[in-house]
């Protein structure tokens, strides 16, 4: 089985899967991705190869008013507070 992760915002759409080339293009899309943009990725760990690095990247999405869906988890960030 192949898993997907597709990202899209305003400006275009990133595609990558397990089978795909092993360089991240995590920073790539954290240049691309700003306020209003929805991340949609299968599941967290796809993010990154720690609970660190994925607390750093989720933390910085939400700051920049980044919308972050993760499908396997059933989570929807959008980093407002209650």
């Amino acid at each position: 089985m192949t898993r997907l992760g597709v990202v899209r915002s305003s400006k275009s759409v990133f595609r990558r899967t397990v089978k795909s080339t092993k360089q991240r293009r995590i920073d790539e899309l954290l240049q691309v991705l700003g306020k209003g943009d929805t991340l949609i990725v299968a599941e967290l760990s796809r993010l990154a190869r720690s609970v660190g690095q994925i607390t750093l990247i989720v933390d910085k999405l939400l700051e920049s008013g980044v919308r972050i869906i993760c499908i396997k988890e059933a989570m929807d960030l959008n980093g407002k507070k209650i």
